[in-house]
């Protein structure tokens, strides 16, 4: 009985592999796979525009251990978070008038969160890292800097020229403009010296 059940199967395969219908669905496959890789092409020519590197939390560190020299916010993000997505003008503002202060990094899991929340800027002024690995791997990599793990988002660290941690927390534009020298906190002490 049980070799009747192979038969009939074995048979309903071979009726259906060797249907012209086949070569129809490989069609379809092939138009399929040109759809993904014209999509796939679009998804490189935004990450290139916008400049978008997913990098490990190691490399993150290695990147930030190389760039010092100038005051810095280390702006972490998620593309759902609607605070993050606030505050991101004022910050593109910033990068604009000091290149190189932000520092934006994404820690969204879900990368298709990310490309659409990018797709509706023509231009950043900044690169934007993308953290491949979890949260936490990112806090155990910059504990040397006596970074702490978050539970609130944004989270910006404000690292001087020496990248040694001077604040962590959800500051505001204007406090990390504050920071760089460019506040009003500036602005008073250049009225004062007048």
């Amino acid at each position: 009985m049980l070799w009747v059940r192979f038969f009939i199967f074995a048979f309903f395969l071979f009726s259906v592999c060797a249907s012209p219908r086949l070569g129809m669905a490989q069609d379809d496959v092939q138009e399929q796979m040109q759809d993904n890789d014209a999509v796939a092409a679009q998804e490189k020519e935004s990450e290139d525009k916008y400049k978008v590197y997913y990098v490990t939390a190691k490399q993150i560190k290695n990147y930030i251990d190389r760039s010092k020299g100038q005051k810095r916010a280390i702006y972490l993000f998620s593309a759902s978070c609607e605070e993050c997505i606030r505050r991101m003008p004022d910050l593109m503002d910033i990068e604009v008038e000091r290149e190189g202060a932000i520092v934006p990094i994404n820690i969204d899991t879900d990368y298709k969160v990310l490309k659409r929340y990018l797709m509706y800027y023509q231009h950043l002024p900044f690169d934007i890292i993308v953290n491949k690995g979890m949260p936490y791997d990112l806090v155990s990599q910059m504990k040397p800097y006596g970074v702490r793990a978050w539970t609130t988002l944004p989270r910006v660290w404000l690292l001087d020229e020496d990248n040694n941690l001077v604040g962590q927390g959800g500051h505001s534009p204007d406090k990390i403009r504050i920071f760089l020298g460019m506040g009003k906190e500036n602005t008073d002490k250049k009225k004062a010296v007048k």
